[in-house]
């Protein structure tokens, strides 16, 4: 049958005599022409979409913890319209019951947001080594949205899902509760 072996040959060609390989592949048909730019283009590519697909898994989860706060509101309303009343009567106004919320919402989303950034930063820290081989560089806007997302987020989300309390008189809650 005859000697199987095969040859290799490695060489960089500027991207301005690329036409040279088609006279290679005319004088040579057997030989197999790898272009290696495209292929790590693919690995590129490939990797982009795999953090992409990671970015997506952390802003799902940003989601299902709005949604679960906001339904930790709803199932808590009763006895936030109590402390909002007992805030009212005893004197404190509508703006610092409005802060008092804020801080506590907005302080929920920042450590929120920060632990979904810590986690995608890991998954991805570990996808990037040990699955991929690669070295891992750390994304800093995961971080800026993460946490400043998360905190804004959790905050907006908090403060539509307690708004009716603030414009209810203290009275009319405490009567209520």
């Amino acid at each position: 049958a005859g000697d199987q072996r095969g040859w290799g040959l490695s060489f960089y060609l500027p991207l301005h005599q690329q036409s040279f390989v088609s006279v290679l592949a005319r004088q040579f048909p057997s030989v197999t022409h790898l272009n290696v730019d495209a292929l790590m283009h693919q690995v590129r590519t490939l990797m982009d979409r795999a953090a992409l697909a990671i970015e997506y898994v952390f802003l799902f989860t940003i989601l299902a913890g709005l949604l679960v706060l906001y339904a930790a509101i709803h199932t808590s309303q009763s006895e936030r319209r109590r402390e909002t009343a007992l805030f009212r009567a005893l004197g404190a106004s509508r703006k610092q019951v409005l802060m008092g919320l804020l801080a506590e919402f907005l302080s929920i989303g920042v450590l929120a947001g920060f632990l979904a950034a810590l986690t995608a930063s890991l998954a991805s820290y570990m996808i990037a080594t040990h699955v991929f081989e690669l070295i891992y560089r750390p994304n800093p806007w995961l971080w800026v949205w993460g946490v400043g997302g998360g905190g804004a987020g959790i905050a907006i989300a908090g403060l539509l899902g307690t708004r009716r309390l603030l414009n209810q008189s203290p009275q009319r809650a405490l009567q209520h509760s």
